[in-house]
């Protein structure tokens, strides 16, 4: 890679606005964007966020999504815009599997006449694929043949993929998730007496929402601040739950509002679905950075189960039964000395393996296609 050679981060949308705010903003999900703008004269960012409303696209969009069940759509990427924006790209970086799915089409058709390397970042495609969909099955063929490399954000599924695809196991790397320790970072250390909640934060299906209003129905000597569009009419109206439905996309919850909330909580509790796609990583290492302890469901999934471990820089669900949950939750609320030691722990490892630099710098291998 040089600074020759044009490098494009492709997103579904929202990233463009907060630049153009000019506001403060936590910038992990740009996937390593700023670094590379930073060190190469020739990077952009390009957002698919104008959609064709060609109803023909759209139901051709909705044909593609019952036959392969997988996140189509053309109706993003079917524009002049994104074909002149991909032709002259000698880099594509796309940010997840939706990205993929819509412009997969017009990367095979580009790759026929130039050469275009293609990074693709992943969190759960392997698993969403059926074992007896042939359409699947032509479809993972092409993404092979199109796709230079693929970026898995956690390490379950990393080596889920490599025992199912073994022979293309060499276009596959794992990059654990980062976060901007910049922006997600509070001066006081942890201290229990200021601290006011125990804090839920998450959207995604992945998040085991029954086990959380089992865990809140069963604890009601303590307060809980829950961000999520997901929470019940009925445990939202509990005297000891504060609900703000806001997510990343919505913004009902400004970045520096969601700091501050980590700021005040006692503790982070994220219950997940057992499954091999990471879930929680984001909000686990934003809490972590905010000197605020973790307490997340130990799934097959879990991102990076080397550099974690339970009771040291974080706490585990071991199962999802919610007698046990409340029991450690308990627990480890009554034992001020612990969270401490595990909210220092935890936040001198996001300082030293999970900051953007890290991120950034082992993309930048995988793009020039070296061995990592």
């Amino acid at each position: 890679m040089n600074n020759k050679d044009l490098t494009t981060f492709v997103f579904i949308g929202g990233r463009q606005d907060r630049i153009n705010q000019g506001k403060d903003f936590p910038k992990e999900f740009y996937y390593g964007y700023f670094n590379f703008l930073e060190k190469y004269n020739n990077v952009e960012l390009f957002e698919l966020n104008k959609p064709n409303r060609s109803k023909v696209i759209i139901i051709i969009d909705k044909i593609l999504f019952k036959v392969f069940k997988l996140p189509f759509g053309l109706a993003n990427v079917l524009s002049s815009r994104s074909y002149q924006q991909f032709k002259k790209s000698s880099n594509l970086v796309l940010v997840n599997e939706h990205v993929f799915f819509s412009t997969l089409l017009l990367i095979g058709l580009l790759k026929i006449f130039k050469k275009i390397n293609v990074t693709v970042f992943l969190m759960g495609m392997f698993q969403s694929f059926q074992a007896g969909n042939i359409f699947q099955k032509i479809l993972i063929k092409l993404s092979f043949f199109i796709v230079n490399r693929f970026i898995f954000l956690g390490e379950g599924e990393f080596n889920y993929a490599k025992s199912l695809y073994e022979k293309n196991k060499s276009k596959f790397s794992f990059i654990p998730f980062c976060v901007d320790e910049k922006f997600w970072d509070i001066p006081d250390e942890f201290n229990t007496l200021n601290r006011e909640y125990i804090l839920f934060v998450g959207n995604d299906l992945n998040r085991d929402y029954k086990h959380l209003e089992k865990i809140i129905l069963s604890l009601k000597e303590y307060n809980f601040k829950i961000v999520s569009t997901r929470i019940s009419n009925y445990i939202e109206a509990l005297p000891n739950v504060d609900v703000v439905k806001g997510s990343w996309h919505n913004k009902k919850l400004s970045d520096k509002e969601l700091k501050e909330l980590y700021s005040k909580a006692i503790i982070s509790i994220i219950p997940l679905k057992d499954t091999i796609q990471p879930s929680g990583q984001s909000v686990a290492l934003q809490s972590m950075s905010c000197k605020t302890p973790v307490l997340i469901s130990e799934t097959i999934g879990f991102w990076d189960k080397e550099n974690f471990i339970d009771n040291k820089n974080i706490f585990f669900f071991k199962n999802n039964s919610a007698e046990d949950s409340v029991l450690k939750i308990r627990e480890l609320l009554s034992n001020q000395d612990i969270l401490f030691n595990v909210s220092s722990n935890a936040f001198k490892t996001v300082r030293e393996k999970y900051t953007l630099k890290n991120f950034s710098d082992k993309l930048e291998q995988i793009v020039n296609f070296k061995v990592i």
